[in-house]
């Protein structure tokens, strides 16, 4: 997992919100999420963030495409109260600024700080959450949390050397830090595919194969497919698995 440093492209960023809180204004519109999201600036944020995030998911590390399969995560989910809300400037204090609660903001219009709906320093970029060929069903990341709590992993500046996987895939807290081990539950960083994904990259990384090709994954398994782990054959024959592991590549640069 990657650290997302939120003051590199914070100006940009901001611009784009204060744009949206400006032409609501204008229009004696709430600006709240629902609102955002049918305008073009939503876009444009999504797309900042995917790049400040270098282009993956800001939990499982998937590659992000600048369209409709990439979301934007709230680290303070978006339809949080505003008790919740504080309670997370509170907890959390270290990981956020100029945020403050929509029903708030819209007492003074007046920013900074920005409503945490909208917030760039509460957006992160996510994956769909989608794993399994022929469903809508989420199975990990933004999709997959829901309105839970989490302590925001990414904006913890040594999350790269407190978040560990293993070869068989597992990912954990080096810290056995029970905050992290509850965001990993709740994010489902440890369903079976991801696993099975993570498995499979360290198999490729240890043979030193760069596999973009079918064919070079089962080099991998000496072009034997009976070498290759029952539980790993669907991304060999399957077209829709094995895009889904080219798209974790970003675990061959981790393993090593």
């Amino acid at each position: 997992m990657n650290y997302i440093d939120k003051t590199t492209n914070a100006d940009a960023a901001n611009e784009i919100v204060i744009d949206f809180l400006e032409e609501t204004q204008r229009r004696r519109n709430n600006p709240g999420y629902k609102l955002f999201v049918q305008t073009p600036l939503k876009d444009q944020l999504r797309d900042l963030l995917i790049d400040e995030q270098q282009g993956y998911c800001c939990y499982c590390m998937r590659k992000l495409a600048k369209d409709e399969t990439t979301t934007l995560e709230h680290a303070i989910p978006r339809g949080s109260d505003e008790a919740e809300c504080n309670g997370y400037l509170t907890r959390y204090a270290g990981y956020f600024s100029d945020i403050v609660h929509l029903d708030a903001f819209v007492r003074t219009w007046s920013y900074p700080p920005y409503p945490h709906s909208v917030a760039y320093y509460n957006l992160m970029a996510s994956c769909n959450g989608l794993l399994t060929e022929g469903t809508r069903d989420c199975s990990c990341c933004n999709n997959k949390r829901g309105h839970d709590e989490i302590v925001p992993l990414p904006f913890i500046p040594a999350i790269n050397s407190l978040i560990k996987y293993t070869s068989t895939g597992q990912v954990y807290a080096t810290d056995s830090d029970t905050q992290k081990d509850n965001a990993i539950k709740v994010l489902s960083l440890n369903t079976a595919t991801l696993k099975e994904i993570r498995k499979l990259w360290h198999s490729v990384k240890k043979k030193g194969i760069d596999v973009t090709t079918k064919a070079e994954l089962l080099s991998v398994f000496d072009n034997d497919i009976l070498k290759m782990p029952t539980d790993l054959l669907k991304y060999y024959q399957n077209d829709y698995y094995f895009n889904l592991f080219q798209s974790y590549k970003w675990f061959y640069g981790y393993y090593t």
